[in-house]
């Protein structure tokens, strides 16, 4: 298995850093304009999701930082669309949920549900198409602190 080191870090509207497998490529890129809210990865996704007005017709977008060496693909444009409604049940419980459509470049299908009442990250799905058509990765929520 191999390694993959991503070393970024933000300074005066700059990404700057190393990405890659072996011999990392550096990065010194300039933030285009246009990435407001800046997402670094689906933990802090799940944050922003937290604070979104999420309705039925809710849509909305956010720039996301990837471990792409080009600089003219380190920030990917994400879209994220409210295209329904389910009850999902997880290891932490039962959830009504607003199914959310994310699209982005480098992923083939992703859903993620969010609880309506705390906007919790319930589950995600990632479909890919290879290498397989069923390759299916999902990710759910095991547990809550009825502190929050």
């Amino acid at each position: 298995m191999s390694e993959v080191l991503v070393t970024l870090a933000f300074r005066g509207g700059r990404i700057i850093g190393a990405v890659g497998l072996r011999k990392p490529r550096q990065v010194d890129s300039p933030l285009p304009d246009s990435v407001s809210p800046l997402v670094t990865g689906f933990e802090h996704l799940a944050l922003l999701i937290r604070l979104l007005p999420l309705t039925r017709s809710w849509q909305g977008s956010a720039s996301l930082v990837t471990w792409s060496p080009s600089p003219a693909r380190l920030i990917s444009p994400v879209s994220l669309r409210v295209v329904g409604e389910e009850t999902v049940t997880v290891p932490a419980g039962t959830y009504e949920c607003w199914k959310i459509e994310y699209k982005e470049r480098n992923w083939d299908d992703v859903r993620l549900w969010v609880s309506k009442e705390k906007q919790w990250m319930v589950k995600m799905r990632f479909r890919f198409h290879a290498p397989s058509p069923d390759f299916v990765r999902e990710a759910v929520l095991t547990r809550w602190d009825p502190g929050d």
